[in-house]
């Protein structure tokens, strides 16, 4: 295909070529000019030599990563093929209402679905190959840990139908995301590719929507929609991609994908955002850049007495914005929810049902809900959901296990990537591992304000990049 492909360019320049000179363009005026057929030659023959170096690259990156053995069986292309949809899809997957039965995503969940069954159609008739899907590693055996505990919390739920639910799709993305890309490691920077291009669609429509009203940033809630429920969510998942677009394309590509990502943000107006991206910098430059231990100590120090210093002017804020305030009573529905049940939590996906006995008026804002919102309509934007933090919503919901579990696995994909950095064999490596663990830190501490991992595009991107690296 490569030979008869560079033939075709070959043959099409040297008959252009020959041509040049009987080439002729009509002017305004109606007179005719011909083109100087030397000047015609040269600029041909530069275009020819670039498309056929571009094609040459393309085709022999492609051709070297399906050609890769990934594990002791040769990976089937069909099931590449539904990771690709899945993948593409993600972001511009919709939230359809199914009456009493609840919401569900369409189409990325039927895709997960249909991916998961290939993954075990797959894992069945390989049975070599399953070793290679289920690493020993820290950040592996940490992950099983959370999951088994996720499915243990399940069995003692005050909600058993809604955590049972909660558990199938969240099953589902570790199985696919985590699990799946651990096996087939050297789909995931095409797949991390794909998403990048995916997304960038959605951002365009996105920001032509936020057009439509001047681009107030009163409206940025609701130009997300309906792909996004709303400018968090989609901010997170920007900011997460802003590492990721430097070790998957070339470097004109990731300026241009990086330009639109960052003018999408200021658009977005999510200061969860911004702050995830200034801490994740601040956290992992001393770590990385600086080989002196101890000079990375006082650097960490000296931040940490800045921010202390600074408390009184972000209690100041706080105290004047409904939204803050809002965070606040959830955090203290989840504690008292924790103080109730403290070993198993109330059940996976139940917090949003059962925080709102425990809220106390004194506490409570003008945004406060008193039934559980059932739907996503625009005046239900900032109302019910989650505890707006992973951390507070693992504590209420599965327990201080859970709580462990998953902290464990953060501070075990933090260390895991600094080492990464340190011991890489060529700068590739280190970039590569500097780019996953920078990504991974913004959502983690944008996770402190919002709680994200249960929607299918952070899934895929969190479970994606902690997966076993090739």
């Amino acid at each position: 295909m490569k030979d008869v492909y560079s033939l075709f360019i070959q043959s099409q320049a040297v008959f252009l070529s020959k041509n040049a000179s009987n080439l002729c363009f009509k002017t305004n005026d109606k007179h005719l000019f011909r083109m100087n057929a030397f000047k015609m030659k040269k600029r041909l023959k530069k275009l020819v030599a670039a498309l056929s170096v571009y094609y040459d690259k393309w085709v022999s990156e492609w051709a070297s990563i399906s050609q890769k053995p990934e594990v002791s069986s040769a990976a089937p292309g069909w099931l590449f093929f539904l990771y690709a949809l899945l993948t593409f899809f993600l972001p511009w997957s919709v939230e359809v209402t199914l009456g009493d039965m609840g919401l569900i995503r369409l189409p990325s969940e039927v895709f997960t679905m249909a991916a998961g069954i290939g993954l075990v159609w797959y894992l069945w008739k390989n049975a070599g190959a399953r070793k290679s899907f289920f690493p020993t590693d820290s950040i592996s055996r940490l992950a099983l840990l959370w999951w088994l505990w996720l499915s243990v919390c399940v069995f003692f739920s005050s909600m058993p139908l809604v955590s049972l639910k909660y558990w199938v799709v969240e099953t589902g993305q570790f199985f696919v995301f985590f699990i799946g890309l651990s096996g087939f490691s050297t789909w995931r920077l095409r797949l991390l590719a794909l998403f990048t291009i995916s997304m960038a669609g959605v951002v365009v429509f996105i920001m032509g929507h936020h057009a439509f009203y001047h681009f107030r940033a009163d409206q940025s809630m609701l130009a997300t929609l309906p792909f996004f429920p709303d400018h968090t969510l989609y901010s997170a998942v920007l900011v997460m991609l802003l590492p990721i677009v430097w070790i998957v394309f070339r470097p004109r590509v990731a300026c241009f994908f990086t330009i639109l990502f960052i003018a999408a943000l200021i658009l977005a107006s999510c200061r969860a955002a911004w702050l995830s991206l200034a801490l994740a910098f601040g956290c992992l430059a001393p770590a990385v850049f600086m080989k002196k231990r101890s000079v990375a100590g006082l650097v960490y120090v000296a931040g940490a007495g800045v921010i202390v210093a600074l408390l009184p002017f972000f209690k100041e804020k706080i105290d004047r914005d409904v939204s803050s305030l809002e965070r606040l009573n959830r955090y203290a529905c989840a504690w008292r929810m924790a103080e109730q049940r403290p070993l198993t939590g109330w059940g996976p996906g139940t917090f949003q049902f059962q925080y709102l006995s425990f809220q106390q008026p004194e506490e409570m804002t003008r945004i406060s809900i008193t039934d559980p919102a059932r739907d996503l309509r625009p005046d239900q934007m900032g109302r019910g959901g989650g505890a707006h933090s992973e951390y507070f919503q693992a504590l209420a919901e599965t327990g201080w296990p859970g709580l462990l579990w998953r902290a464990l696995l953060i501070i075990a994909a933090a260390v895991t990537g600094i080492q990464a950095w340190h011991s890489a064999p060529s700068k590739e490596q280190q970039w590569l591992a500097l780019a996953v663990t920078f990504a991974l830190l913004t959502f983690f501490i944008h996770a402190l304000f919002n709680n994200f991992w249960h929607d299918g595009r952070v899934a895929w991107l969190v479970w994606g990049l902690l997966s076993r690296k090739s």
